[in-house]
């Protein structure tokens, strides 16, 4: 059984993120993230949130590994990993497309910052299993009339901080999620090689360690999947598919 989101959630494309390397404040740690995913918010609710597509081999060991989800190469194979990638500075002004929606949400404990993880060889966040509807803030959908509203030159993007997103948050544009639980990620960061499991499913040699991926995978959401709806002991996927909605 599988889920996770397609290279095509790949249209999944984050605007701002500390989590993946920017310039902004250590002080001012980044509490969430804008995302871009042409599905509408029913759609998104309906399916739980982001998650794996449903044809994601959880039996195979590849599907987490790190190296594996970052090959290009690899791109038409699914893993267990929802990506959400960082938008070049040179890429800023088309950050956000007429009829698409602009997500909020916060960076919840099962994320993993491959850019860390993976030494700036990929420049994303994935965040394993996926990513619950309760961590959406909330949405805006950009009309076809309208032009670019995020368009920025690219010093002004690169210097963003967590002050200027919250404002940007705080739009009145944007329309509040009813189901947003915050409390439930309060304090929650990406993960990085500091923790044990991250390394090992970062390693270069993934054959080397095949037999012992599915367990780190298993022991990370035993730690960090509880508030995404990670159940102890539990196996992957992290949330069975809806009809019609991966």
């Amino acid at each position: 059984m599988s889920l996770r989101p397609c290279r095509a959630l790949s249209a999944i494309l984050v605007f701002i993120a500390l989590l993946a390397g920017c310039q902004a404040d250590e002080t001012e740690p980044i509490g969430y993230i804008f995302h871009k995913d042409a599905r509408s918010p029913e759609e998104v609710r309906n399916a739980g949130g982001f998650y794996p597509p449903s044809n994601t081999d959880y039996d195979d060991p590849s599907t987490y590994s790190l190296n594996q989800h970052a090959d290009p190469s690899a791109a038409n194979k699914t893993t267990a990993y929802v990506p959400i990638r960082e938008i070049p500075q040179s890429e800023v002004n088309d950050t956000v497309d007429p009829n698409e929606n602009v997500y909020v949400i916060e960076v919840t404990a099962n994320m993993i910052n491959l850019t860390e993880v993976l030494d700036g060889s990929s420049s994303e966040v994935v965040a394993m299993g996926g990513i619950s509807w309760d961590a959406v803030r909330g949405w805006r959908q950009i009309p076809s009339s309208e032009p670019n509203p995020w368009r920025l030159d690219h010093s002004d993007a690169f210097n963003l901080t967590a002050r200027d997103n919250e404002k940007r948050y705080k739009h009145p544009v944007f329309t509040a999620n009813p189901d947003y639980r915050g409390e439930r990620h309060d304090g929650a960061v990406a993960q990085t090689r500091a923790d044990a499991d991250v390394a090992l499913l970062a390693s270069e040699d993934p054959d080397a360690v095949e037999g012992s991926l599915g367990d780190a995978a298993l022991r990370f959401m035993d730690r960090h999947g509880s508030a995404v709806g990670w159940k102890q002991g539990q196996g992957f996927p992290l949330r069975r598919p809806v009809t019609g909605s991966a």
